[in-house]
């Protein structure tokens, strides 16, 4: 057993070996504030099956991740993180990848471990933060506000679609969740820090102004043997050499894809406490990742394909009873034609100016751009002039003594 990290199978065993023993423990001595801020850190140790509290940093391998890396919506405008998402995956999850078939159950096994050693985490922490908020403890400060929200790396619940929940299950649930809806498996996110200023991901020293990286490309080694940072590419300079930028907030999705397969080190330190939430932020110290392709989502199969097309056939021994011929129309050139009349009607409408529309885009809409759209352009059709009606020219009678 490794004295600085545990793997899962070691998470679980100290679960089923802890009794009545919490697995987290909350040193209130050294807790320490954040510079000029109403945010308190409190250390965490947990509890390994030889009844030792440590550090917790769980070292895992081989692990699916179950989305891209990408940042919050609530961090849209300056994101400072992105997250991983873990879950239990199943034969269904792996059917379109490029594992191969042999590789698949170790694949769901490694998954499985990772989330239940995962869930028993969440459930210690929630256990820890119910004692935190009643401890009597000097340092155990909470900010002015009386009520915060808790959060956790474990999402359970989603918000309930419209016409969802009706059922007992959903009855028996507490008002604060009664628009929630309880997720088949739940979801477990691990962040990856940046650096403030060029949002490169990583760990960032302020104090001495330092960029650590701790994302791997598995693909690529350096002289030594060991994996290179991982860096994207971005396009080609004027020879044709690739040029590659270091993974960002804004790029990492770009590599670390849904179904890549990761490692590294999970930390778990300490309890944060400000004005408003309670958290465990729980992110990686190093990560070393095997980019996956991306997936191409396909609706139906061959195979789905063809049972489709022989149910849609069946009672029809003529194609010609469904493939009848339908009329085509005459696409038009685009231009309407108008009488002068109504040009000049339509000219002078269009220099009266509307008045801005008083309605505002939904909160979780974005409000659409709108393109300038090319009017056909309507041509004047000068109505025919009537012709002059000619009169008839009378020959006139020359008097009999003018000569020819």
């Amino acid at each position: 057993m490794s004295s600085s990290t545990l793997t899962p199978r070691e998470i679980i065993a100290a679960f089923e070996n802890k009794g009545e023993n919490p697995l987290f423990k909350v040193d209130y001595d050294k807790m320490r504030r954040a510079d000029k801020q109403e945010t308190f850190y409190y250390p965490l140790s947990f509890r390994r099956a030889d009844g030792n509290y440590i550090p917790l940093r769980i070292k895992f391998n081989t692990v699916l991740a179950c989305s891209n890396a990408n940042y919050s919506k609530y961090q849209a405008e300056n994101p400072t993180q992105v997250s991983i998402i873990y879950r239990k995956v199943s034969e269904e999850d792996l059917k379109d990848t490029e594992y191969k078939e042999h590789q698949k159950p170790i694949l769901i096994k490694n998954n499985d471990e990772f989330t239940r050693a995962m869930s028993i985490v969440a459930d210690a922490y929630r256990v820890a933060i119910n004692e935190f908020l009643a401890s009597k403890h000097k340092n155990a400060k909470l900010s002015k506000s009386k009520k915060k929200t808790v959060s956790c790396f474990q999402q359970t619940m989603r918000d309930k679609k419209e016409g969802e929940g009706d059922d007992e299950e959903d009855k028996k649930m507490d008002e604060e969740e009664e628009d929630k809806v309880l997720l088949e498996h739940p979801l477990y996110r691990v962040s990856i820090g940046s650096n403030p200023n060029t949002k490169e991901l990583g760990r960032y020293i302020a104090k001495d102004n330092r960029h650590i990286n701790i994302v791997y490309d598995l693909r690529k080694k350096g002289p030594d043997g060991k994996p290179l940072p991982a860096k994207v590419a971005t396009g080609k300079d004027s020879n044709g050499n690739t040029i590659y930028k270091p993974l960002d907030v804004y790029n990492a999705k770009n590599f670390i894809t849904y179904m890549s397969l990761t490692g590294g080190v999970v930390t778990f330190d300490s309890i944060c406490s400000s004005a408003s939430y309670i958290s465990m932020p729980t992110k990686f110290y190093e990560i070393y990742v095997l980019p996956h392709k991306k997936m191409k989502m396909s609706a139906l199969d061959a195979s789905e394909i063809d049972n489709m097309m022989d149910f849609g056939s069946l009672g029809y021994s003529d194609e010609s009873a469904i493939d009848e011929p339908v009329e085509e129309k005459k696409v038009s050139s685009g231009k309407k034609r108008i009488s002068l009349d109504e040009f000049k009607k339509k000219k002078a409408v269009k220099r009266v100016v509307e008045e801005p529309s008083d309605e505002e885009p939904d909160d979780n809409q974005e409000e659409p751009v709108e393109e300038p759209v090319e009017e056909p352009v309507e041509e004047p059709v000068e109505e025919p002039a009537e012709e002059p009606v000619q009169k008839k020219k009378r020959n006139k009678k020359k008097p009999d003594n003018q000569e020819d």
